[in-house]
């Protein structure tokens, strides 16, 4: 496998089609999401690994070449493991474009602890809560995600709202220039947060996580309300994508609005030390 220079990822889009993969490689493609890009043959890829330097891995296309599955398995499990382990990713999941790579994939993780799972693909339809400022409580701000916000060292948690947009964006700055989101506020913690990852041509999708002793309080769904909000005035699509078994965060996306429009599987695991 031939690792690819980044003006050259354009030529593994038609290997890439359909749910999820329009979003994440659109976001890819317009160099706001991060990824390392490796093919079979740099002049004409058939057979394509992608991985986003954090959870998330890509395989597309492949003509049954044993060779080449076994150049796959000796790159993701070799040279990919050792540095997401080295990097604290040692969990992955592995996004694939057709039935038939769950049986090379068999082969490619045949050493590996893993198991196959459900995910869900919503899409922002209309706001489902209108009225979303009369709801926050008064110890609580919403504010939008500025870089003010992400340079301000005297709130808590701000290192770990920047370590999420740093694995989902090329840096901080390509956030703020290109990106946006937004955070509830209790005094002087950062208590949830909803970001945009792979912004592309009007679309987005959206991250978002609740810090453990906030959950359960209704800020979840008053931040992504302010996240859908924004996306529908600003004539934005975007998506909402969740472990089947993740009712916490479906009941969220359908409060605010999203509407289910697609389910798919992929393929979730851990690498180990001396993979």
């Amino acid at each position: 496998m031939h690792e690819l220079v980044a003006k050259d990822y354009g030529k593994v889009r038609s290997l890439f089609t359909g749910i999820p993969f329009d979003l994440h490689m659109g976001g890819i493609l317009a160099g706001n999401s991060p990824a390392r890009v490796w093919v079979d043959n740099t002049a004409n890829p058939t057979t394509a690994y992608i991985w986003d330097k954090a959870h998330c891995h890509y395989v597309g296309g492949y003509r049954g070449n044993a060779e080449v599955l076994a150049a796959l398995q000796q790159l993701m499990f070799h040279d990919v493991a050792a540095q997401a382990i080295a990097k604290g990713f040692a969990t992955f999941k592995v996004f694939y474009t057709s039935a038939e790579w769950e049986k090379w994939l068999e082969y490619i993780l045949e050493n590996t602890r893993y198991e196959r799972r459900e995910r869900l693909f919503y899409r922002i339809q209309q706001l489902g809560i209108n009225n979303w400022r009369d709801k926050v409580p008064t110890e609580v701000h919403i504010e939008a995600i500025s870089s003010g916000v992400l340079q301000d060292a005297e709130l808590a948690n701000v290192g770990k709202l920047t370590s999420e947009i740093s694995s989902c964006w090329n840096s901080v700055e390509r956030f703020v220039e290109n990106g946006f989101g937004f955070c509830a506020i209790v005094k002087d913690t950062i208590a949830c947060w909803c970001t945009a990852e792979y912004v592309h041509n009007k679309e987005c999708g959206c991250g978002i996580e609740t810090i453990a002793e906030y959950q359960n309080k209704g800020l979840a769904t008053l931040t992504a309300a302010v996240f859908a909000d924004y996306c529908l005035a600003n004539a934005l699509t975007a998506y909402w994508d969740v472990w089947a078994k993740n009712l916490a965060s479906i009941m969220v996306a359908q409060k605010v609005g999203f509407t289910r429009i697609a389910d798919y599987r992929v393929i979730n695991g851990v690498f180990e030390q001396g993979s």
